[in-house]
């Protein structure tokens, strides 16, 4: 099914001007003539977003703040937790803030500015434009762990760690979300099917395939193609 939506053509095409990205997703990227077809195009596209330079402003801030509170056992089980359990922070994050499902037993949605420009993003998805997310919705995911953790816990090593892991996490989704929408010819079975479901997400059932990375959350919530 996915396999063979291809995304052919050219890009849709969009000014550079500052003033035209949302809130979360970055317009303000360079113009190609064609959706990239390798990484080298990719990754070219992918530094040219806002939301790039400032994880690694974050990575660097977020990196010398725990080496100066001090690295711990601990830190290992945080950032493999994040890892393993990447699949439910996915699930939950892509359905009920991108797709605006239902809150169980609180019976609402959540229809933000995050919502309505992901709905724009499944009518057109090659329009790469509502691809990559900006500055501002790479750092304030950290930056409130980061704040929350030390309020909580007044543990500024915890909070460095999870901040961290978030990051870290978010701009691996967001590089893989970026893989699934452009059109290299990859060479392994395993890459291959992680492409093939996050299109199947898009051409046959947006109910499906939450997860990027990971199929644990759609497996666990009932949603896996």
């Amino acid at each position: 099914v996915g396999s063979e939506m291809c995304i052919r053509d050219r890009i849709v095409s969009f000014n550079m001007q500052k003033n035209q990205s949302t809130f979360w997703y970055d317009f303000s990227v360079v113009v190609m003539s064609e959706v990239p077809r390798t990484y080298f195009q990719m990754f070219r596209f992918f530094f040219s977003g806002s939301g790039s330079w400032a994880t690694i402003f974050l990575l660097v801030s977020f990196l010398t703040g725990k080496s100066i509170a001090g690295w711990t056992l601990w830190d290992i089980f945080i950032f493999s937790g994040f890892f393993l359990l990447r699949g439910i922070f996915e699930w939950l994050t892509h359905a009920f803030f991108y797709h605006a499902k239902k809150i169980p037993f609180l019976g609402f949605r959540i229809k933000g500015d995050v919502w309505r420009q992901h709905m724009k993003h499944h009518k057109d998805p090659r329009d790469l434009k509502r691809i990559l997310i900006t500055y501002k919705g790479v750092s304030i995911p950290p930056i409130v762990f980061f704040v929350f953790t030390l309020v909580v816990s007044s543990n500024v090593s915890l909070s460095f760690s999870l901040a961290l892991a978030s990051l870290m996490l978010g701009a691996f989704v967001e590089l893989g979300h970026l893989i699934c929408h452009c059109e290299i010819r990859h060479r392994t079975e395993f890459m291959k099917r992680f492409v093939l479901l996050h299109r199947h997400h898009h051409s046959t059932d947006p109910n499906s395939c939450y997860g990027l990375t990971s199929t644990l959350g759609d497996r666990a919530f009932g949603t896996f193609y």
